[in-house]
């Protein structure tokens, strides 16, 4: 966890509730969270699904994933949305 996380309450530390709602902050603080992220607790498993606009948010969002959900089972289903400009212009039939 980091230093700037709110306390988890005693006896919270395994609820997968609690754990996202620290790893949201953690994206906030490390500049990774995006509006096409969302995180959700389905049946024990946490997902992680969306899209980011780079890769290097990507790989953020992986590692604080990773060192925050530490020891629950989760499944990351996170795209990275190509935000280049069309290298030609649109026809339309």
């Amino acid at each position: 966890m980091n230093p700037s996380d709110p306390p988890i309450p005693p006896g919270a530390e395994g609820h997968a509730e609690y754990r996202i709602a620290h790893l949201h902050q953690r994206l906030v603080d490390e500049g990774a969270a995006d509006l096409g992220l969302r995180v959700e607790d389905r049946g024990g498993t946490v997902i992680i699904s969306g899209s980011v606009p780079t890769a290097e948010s990507r790989q953020t969002v992986l590692r604080v994933a990773a060192e925050v959900l530490a020891g629950l089972d989760r499944q990351v289903d996170v795209t990275v949305a190509e935000l280049t400009a069309p290298d030609r212009a649109e026809r339309l039939l």
